[in-house]
């Protein structure tokens, strides 16, 4: 009598019989470095601040490059 051994008739299969597909390492990094970078830029936009390119000028650079008009 042939009884089942731990493993299946197929080595490329699993338990449920399905293809046992492994996702590579790579993909696997790929993706939670990804996730971090959108968690990451998600909190930047939605902690609010002064995010811009004014943060990298001095206000005295600033204020002598515009133009200062008298509104009425």
């Amino acid at each position: 009598m042939d009884t089942p051994s731990s493993g299946s008739r197929h080595p490329d299969t699993n338990r449920g019989g399905l293809p046992d597909r492994k996702i590579p390492r790579w993909v696997k990094v790929f993706v939670v470095i990804a996730v971090v970078l959108v968690a990451f830029l998600l909190v930047a936009l939605l902690s609010g601040g002064e995010h811009g390119p004014g943060r990298h000028f001095s206000a005295q650079g600033m204020v002598s490059g515009m133009i200062a008009v008298d509104l009425p």
